[in-house]
């Protein structure tokens, strides 16, 4: 007699309820944190979709010197080529 071990996989949500993989064809995570980084490093864009307060975060730093925008002072758009993030401007 053969004996068969079953393994069941299960996947986190991002709102954080278990799903059997393979119940949801359409559901796909999305990433939520981007860097971009520019020549020799001297640039670097951070974009938190979400964070630990919930609210979206954007970081722009050029030669070590930092500007920090989050929330309302930020918004995004999907667009046919892609996710584009602004600055508010005042």
């Amino acid at each position: 007699m053969t004996q068969s071990n079953k393994v069941e996989v299960k996947q986190t949500s991002p709102a954080g309820t278990l799903q059997e993989a393979g119940k949801s064809a359409s559901y796909m995570e999305q990433p939520n944190h981007f860097e971009l980084h520019g020549k020799n490093k001297k640039i670097k864009i951070v974009y938190d979709s979400t964070s630990i307060t919930g609210k979206p975060q954007f970081t722009y730093e050029e030669n070590g010197v930092a500007q920090h925008f989050e929330h309302k002072e930020i918004w995004d758009e999907t667009t046919e080529i892609g996710r584009l993030v602004f600055r508010a401007h005042e």
